[in-house]
Order: structure tokens, then sequence, then C-alpha cells
């Protein structure tokens, strides 16, 4: 309590100590400050009565002016003359006009009179005889500038402004001749020093008239050219189109009263003084009563309560002022709200403790609830797997009736979709692994002369249609399929993912080449034991903006404004394949100068008489030119490589049949565009466009329109085969289907169309 207390004094000392110093500092420099701001006020209300009267008087010397004008016109001599463009005549009218002003008039300096047409052309001029100025450089020329710019009503009103030429200040009226009909224009321009200079005698002060930088035109003869400290001068701009055309300067005597602050700044200090410090004094007396002692009495009470928490029921009582009144009557509240909550604190507690226990019961139901759906959807999935898993691994060992070698191929297959549908159970079971979001490859040896120019023969026909020519070189030189299957370069990843690769990389070659354009295909070994393939186009290339957002997925980079089409994924999904096979994939490109998008994959020496088994084609020499198909011809568009796989082995024991694959919807619909198949086979879920929008199109095109189309699909209810069928499929096959049967639809759908 007693730290407290002497700490407010302590405070409150050195408050009255700063205060009183604050105050001599301001009383030592209020002298100054009020003797500068009346000399400031004083100087601005001089300004002001010298602005005040200076637009007075031109406003007089405009009518003057104007009053010139209107009196040469109603002259019937000039008027004649005008009217009979008689130059001659108006001349000496003219003449005669500013020889009435120079002789009888002393109200204006007149300093030229000029004629205008109706187009502001110039017929005569007259000028002051005494200029030195040519008579074409006299006057504010500007006018006609403006008066040019105006149209309609706009040409009969009066002109006027204030300028200045080569130290020679200007003021001109443009005075309309005609009335309400427009006939010509008279110019008028006077020497505004000999309006102005009756500002002294108004204001009753010396003024000063200066060209601003230059010589003073006027000066009163009591003007003070050195200040002696006696008098203030004040200083008006006149400006005109933002410039300034004359500085009019006024002096006067400073205010008695302004001089003599100097002589009060030590008495104000000292009344300014005693003022803070009594202010002070009373201010710590009323701040001791009200506030200091309550709160002394309070922090009390708060003590004792924290000791004694009996005391909570108790009411503190204590003067001061409002808002002390106000905190112990919100501290009584809140004593009173503690006290309650401190007595009944036990059997809240045990409400608490059943509520948690309550919640504990209703989480723990809901994850058995979770574990037993999980388990059941386990066992429903597991059960058919069992029988997939073990009948295939039956015919496998069947020793009676050996399977051939593409048969055990197909069972492997099988077993390895089953193995894999197994692992999608397990990992169902296992959050951790669902959001890894891991895919798996197989991990095959893909030779590279096989998967390259299987490629090249899918895109060659969309490339020819536009003129595009494919090239493929090694070490800068060209080189055909014999020769690079001779230098037997593999690599370990999976056959169909690396397909699908280089397959997207060609087709945008194509797509975003120019007509006419070339593809050239580089095979070059890189560092690290690692091969590049080079995709270079000559298309538009690409901006260093639009390089950055590459590979964003549903990104178009504005292809969709070019009306390219394309759903935004392909380079996402390359680049994802590309890194899972430990590879890289990158660009280099340039706006107009085309692009060359490279992987690096890892190379897998393999021997060189060792059989690709994925090699069933002919050898082609030249890569620019595909194989007519045989007899017939089947297109599969499926994202799925086992199931792409699966179909293709299927129909292969069909003879005379030319089997076409497409990963995604756009290029599977430029393969049946181009190859014109007999017969497509269509997945329903596709990324980018579903199987029904590729339908669409498919129906739409006049080449495909009559070609018939099935679906395969893993969607096998009632409703989607039915929506299949409405939408306008031959067939809807689901998955998973029977070899047999597919085997004979498609065969009788191919020998039907032929």
């Amino acid at each position: 309590m007693f730290n407290y207390k002497v700490s407010i004094t302590t405070i409150l000392s050195l408050i009255i100590g700063f205060m009183g110093l604050l105050s001599l500092a301001l009383a030592l420099f209020s002298g100054t400050v009020l003797q500068q701001h009346a000399y400031n006020n004083q100087s601005q209300a001089m300004s002001e009565l010298i602005h005040i009267k200076t637009d007075d008087l031109l406003a007089q010397l405009t009518l003057l002016e104007s009053s010139v004008g209107l009196s040469l016109q109603k002259g019937s001599y000039f008027r004649k003359a005008f009217n009979q463009s008689d130059l001659k005549k108006m001349q000496e009218a003219l003449e005669n006009e500013f020889h009435r002003f120079f002789t009888t008039t002393g109200k204006l300096k007149l300093e030229k009179l000029a004629v205008y047409d109706r187009d502001l052309n110039l017929l005569v001029e007259q000028a002051d005889l005494n200029s030195v100025l040519p008579i074409a450089e006299i006057g504010c020329n500007r006018i006609l500038a403006k008066a040019k710019e105006r149209h309609g009503a706009e040409r009969l009103k009066m002109l006027s402004e204030s300028c200045e030429f080569q130290l020679h200040p200007y003021h001109t009226s443009l005075v309309p001749i005609g009335g309400i009909r427009l006939k010509g224009y008279l110019l008028i321009t006077t020497n505004p020093i000999h309006n102005l200079t009756s500002i002294e005698t108004t204001l009753s002060m010396p003024i000063a008239i200066q060209i601003p930088g230059q010589k003073i035109l006027y000066q009163s003869k009591d003007w003070q050219s050195t200040n002696t400290g006696n008098v203030i001068t004040a200083t008006y701009q006149l400006i005109s189109n933002n410039e300034v055309i004359l500085n009019i300067l006024a002096q006067d005597h400073i205010v008695p009263i302004i001089a003599n602050i100097p002589n009060t700044r030590f008495l104000v200090m000292l009344i300014v003084f005693l003022i803070t410090l009594l202010s002070l004094i009373l201010a710590v007396v009323i701040l001791r009563r009200t506030t200091i002692n309550p709160l002394q009495q309070l922090t009390v009470f708060l003590n004792d309560v924290t000791k004694d928490k009996k005391r909570l029921s108790e009411k503190v009582i204590v003067g001061g002022t409002s808002e002390i009144q106000a905190l112990c009557t919100s501290f009584n509240l809140m004593s009173g709200e503690l006290n309650s909550l401190y007595q009944n604190l036990e059997s809240r507690i045990l409400e608490r403790t059943k509520e948690l226990e309550i919640s504990r019961d209703v989480a723990e139901s809901a994850n058995l609830a979770k574990s037993q759906f999980l388990s059941n959807m386990s066992h429903e999935l597991r059960t058919p797997m069992n029988a997939i898993l073990g009948f295939s691994q039956l015919l496998e060992v069947d020793t009676e009736d050996p399977l051939t070698e593409n048969q055990k191929d197909n069972i492997s297959e099988i077993r390895v979709a089953g193995n894999h549908l197994l692992n999608l159970i397990n990992e169902a079971l296992d959050l951790s692994k669902i959001e890894s979001g891991k895919i798996e490859l197989s991990n095959d040896n893909v030779l590279l002369s096989d998967i390259m120019f299987e490629s090249i023969q899918l895109v060659t026909p969309l490339a020819e249609k536009r003129g595009i020519t494919i090239r493929l070189i090694r070490d800068g030189v060209a080189i055909t399929r014999e020769e690079l299957q001779q230098q037997n370069i593999s690599f370990k990843s999976d056959y169909t993912r690396l397909k699908q690769v280089i397959l997207n990389l060609l087709s945008n070659a194509v797509k975003y080449n120019t007509d006419n354009g070339n593809i050239i295909i580089s095979c070059n070994y890189s560092d690290n034991n690692k091969f590049r393939l080079s995709f270079t186009d000559t298309g538009m290339g690409l901006s260093q903006e639009q390089q950055t957002h590459l590979f964003e997925p549903f990104n178009r980079l504005d292809a969709n404004i070019k009306g390219i089409e394309g759903t935004g994924i392909g380079l996402v999904i390359t680049k994802k394949f590309v890194e899972l096979m430990d590879g890289k994939i990158g660009v280099e490109s340039a706006l107009d100068k085309g692009s060359t998008f490279w992987i690096e994959l890892p190379i897998e020496p393999i021997e060189s008489t060792k059989e690709n088994v994925l090699d069933k084609k002919e050898v082609v020499k030249d890569i620019t030119v595909i194989d007519d198909v045989n007899e017939s011809s089947i297109l599969y568009i499926e994202d799925n490589p086992a199931n792409l796989r699966l179909v293709q082995q299927t129909l292969n024991i069909l003879p005379g049949v030319t089997f076409l694959s497409a990963h995604e919807p756009l290029l599977g619909f430029e393969l049946a565009i181009e190859h014109k198949p007999d017969l497509i086979l269509l997945d329903i879920n596709l990324p980018g466009m579903n199987g029904f929008e590729v339908l669409k199109k498919l129906q739409k095109d006049k080449d495909t329109e009559s070609t018939p189309v099935f679906a395969v699909s893993a969607n096998a209810m009632p409703s989607d085969i039915k929506k299949g069928l409405d939408a306008g499929f031959d067939e809807y096959i689901t998955k998973p289907f029977n070899i047999e049967s597919l085997v004979d639809t498609v065969k009788k759908t191919l020998l039907s169309k032929n």
C-alpha cells in the first residue's frame, strides 16, 4: 500500500515539474511566435485587399474596353466602312478612335485596335505610335486561339485576358461585332499599369508593380526600397493562363501592438507559469480526494479477499468519482458471481464429467460404426477377389491343358489387376496410404526404337494433314528405326505410361505448330547416365510468363482463345509420370520461335539379340508414312493402361484387325478423324471429358457419325446402361467383361459393317 501511494505522489511531482518547465519554454517562445503570427496575418490581409482591388480594377478595365468596342460600332462611319468591307475607311476609323482616347480620355491607355472578320482573319489594325514593339507583337495574341476553339452561341461572348510580352504587360478584350448575328470582332489592347496605379489611392499605401524577376514598372514616391523594420511588405501575383504576369506589392506600417510583443514576453511567461502551477496543485488535491484514496481502500479490500475467499460475499463501499463507484459496483457483481461459482463448483464438476462421458461414448460408438463399415466393405470386396485370384492361379498351374504364352500373359494381367485391386482394399483400411497418393508403375524393359516409332505412327496422319514433317535425329544426324534399333537403347519403365508421355508431347508439337512446319525429335545421351528425348516444333512458342504456369492443372495458357482444343491436364500427367520414372521434364521456348520439350530418363542396357515382345509391327523405314490399315481397325479410348493391354491382347485373336489406342479423349477424337476406324470402344470415365461428351463430338462429325461406338464402363447399374443406350451407344459393355462375349460382339459388328 505504501509503495503504491509513494508511486503516485512521485509521478504527480514529476508532472508538476515538467509542466513548469514546459510553461517556461512556451513563454520564452510565445513572443516570437505571436509576433510572427501577427506579421503573417497583417501581410495576408494586405494581400487580400490587393487581390480584391486588382480584380475590381481589371473588371472595370474590361468594361471600359467593351465600351470602346461598342462605341466604335455605334459610329456610322465605322459601321458603314465595315459593312462595305472598306479597309481604308476602317483604318481611318481606328485612327480617329485612337486619337480621341489619346487626347480626351484618361481612363484608358490604348495600345492597339484591330478588326477581324467572323473567321478571325485580320482586316485592319492600329497601334500606339510610341510603342517600341512591332504592331503584331502588341497584346495577348493567345486570345485569338481561344476564340477559334469556340462554337455556336459561345462565339457571341466577349473574351478578356491579361498577359506579358517582352517585359510589357497588356490587357486585351475581343468584342464581337453584329449583335445576335456575328459579323466580326474588335480587338482592344490596353496597358493595365495605367489603371492598377489607382490601388495606391484606394488603399492609402505605397505600391510597386513589377514584372516577375525583371524591372519595376511603377513605384510610389513613398516606397521604401530598404526595410527599416517598421513596415510590412505584402505581395499579390496577377496570374493568367497559369503564368505570373505581374507582382503587385504594397507597404504598410506595423501595428503598434505587434511591435511591443517582445517587451511583454517575460510578463506572459510569468503569468503562464503561475496559472500552470496553481492548476496542477488544484488538480493534485482533487485527484487525491476523488481517485487515489478510494483506490487505496479498494486495493486493501482486494488483498483481504485474496487471503480469505469467504469475504467474496461482502460488499465494498467507497467514495470518489462516478467512475470509481462504477468500478466498485462492477467488482461487487463479479465477487457475487465468483462466490456463487465457488459454492457450486463441485456440483458443476460432476455435471461436466457426466457430459464428457456421454461425448466419449458417442465418439466410441461412431468409431465402432466406421470400423464395422470398413470391415464389411473389405469382406464384400475380398470375397469375389479371392475367387478371381484363386482361379487365375489354378489356370497357371494346370499341367493337363497348358496355356500358351499369350494366355499366360493374359492370366498374368488378371493377377496383376487383381493384386492391384487387393492393394486398393488394403489402402482403404489405411488412411495414411490413401493420403500419400502413391501411383504404382510397372518395371518393363522398353526399347526406344519400338515405343518411339509406334507413337510416331499414331500422330503422323495428324501431322500430314497440316503439312508438318517429322524428323528423327541422333547427335545431329537423321536416323532410321533400324539404325536406332541397332543401338539397343532401352529404359526400365512402364511401357504404357512412357508411350503416353511421348504421345502427349508429339501430339502437342502437332497441335501448337504452324502449317507446313517441322517437328524434330532428338535422341542424345546426357549426364549422369541418362538419355534425353527432345521434341522441337516451329510453332508460336511460349513467353516466360506462360512457362511459369505450364504445368498447372487446367491452365490452357490462352490456347482456347486460339481455337486449339485440349483439357489442360496432359502436361501435368506427363510431368508426374516422368518424375515417377526417376526422370526430368523441361521446356525451352520463346515467342514466335517455337518450343522444345525434353525429358531425361535413366537408360537400361539390354542384349542386342533379345527379342522385344512388345514389337508386333513391321519396321517402318520412312517415319512420315504409315502403313494402310488392314481389313478392319478398332480404336479404344481408355485412360487405364491395364484395360488397354487387356482389350488389345483380347482382340489380337481376330485376324486382319488393326488396334489403335488413345489414353485421353481429345487425342482419341483426333485419331478417329484421321484413321476412320470401323469400330470405337469408349470408356465413360475419362480425364477432362467424359465418354458421353466424346460420343456427342463423334456423332456431330461427318467422318465418324456412322461409326459404331461401344461403351466399355465399370458403371454397371441398370440406370447407367439405360443412360448409355439412350445417348446413342450401339452396345454397352460392363466391366469386368466376358472375353468370349466381347470378341463375339466385336466380330459380328465388324462383319456386318464390311
